[in-house]
């Protein structure tokens, strides 16, 4: 029998699976996905151009997390790809990991790996998902695990860390400011279903170097998340506790 994995204590990470209307669409956004069935949704990303966020600790630059998301080729059902990695240094252990997303055209994941190591514990978790489920495996040093777990209708996805993800839920709601919705997420490297409250509030202005953002600010109560997110789903800016993570211009 194999031991349980247990999901390496990272930076946790979780942003909303909900977005907005009425702001402005920002630049260098996607307008349209590609030609397919009815569920085809616009990216909120430009296709082959890297998007780049700062991590900061009490306003104090820790470390970068980058992706570039290209269209899939020969990847079965998946539309989309995207290829993420990040190196931050927090509470005196470096963390540095690359994971590969696969979405399709209605931006669900349809497979996700990743590989990371924070200190000296090197950890690797896949997901594969298909027909209401998610096969899981993973190792965290020596000890692995493989599950299987049900989703439930209506499930959204997000990991530790894979700020691409969020704006990708963003980019599948519509919800205007001043709703709250209740969503179940499925987290990759705990390989369990979460119930999350996603409260939205009034829009505000970020300014971020020379760029303005026009975002609606969304409390997660749950992961002690506070999240401004742009009108296409694009994630702006995170804050837990003493920790931001800011998109860079």
């Amino acid at each position: 029998m194999m031991n349980r994995f247990r999901a390496t204590p990272l930076l946790f990470v979780c942003l909303p699976t909900a977005f907005f209307v009425g702001a402005a669409m920002l630049p260098g956004a996607a307008e349209a996905a590609p030609a397919g069935g009815s569920e085809a949704l616009a990216l909120p990303f430009k296709l082959n151009q890297p998007y780049r966020y700062q991590f900061a600790e009490r306003g104090t630059p820790i470390g970068t997390f980058e992706f570039t998301v290209t269209a899939a080729e020969g990847a079965g059902p998946a539309a989309y790809r995207v290829v993420s990695k990040m190196n931050v240094a927090q509470g005196g252990k470096r963390h540095i990991l690359q994971s590969d997303l696969l979405v399709g055209q209605d931006l669900r994941p349809t497979a996700y790996t990743v590989n990371g190591k924070m200190g000296n514990i090197e950890y690797q978790v896949e997901c594969r998902f298909k027909g209401g489920k998610v096969e899981v495996s993973g190792r965290q040093g020596e000890i692995s695990h493989q599950t299987t777990v049900d989703l439930p209708e209506g499930w959204e996805a997000f990991d530790n860390n894979a700020l691409a993800t969020w704006s990708l839920l963003g980019a599948r709601m519509g919800v205007a400011p001043g709703a709250t919705l209740s969503k179940q997420l499925f987290h990759a490297l705990s390989a369990k279903v979460l119930n999350c409250t996603f409260d939205f509030k009034g829009e505000q202005t970020l300014q971020v170097g020379a760029q303005s953002y026009r975002t609606i600010k969304c409390v997660v109560p749950e992961v002690r998340n506070t999240l401004w997110l742009a009108a296409n789903g694009l994630l702006v800016k995170g804050e837990q506790g003493s920790l931001t993570y800011t998109l860079q211009p």
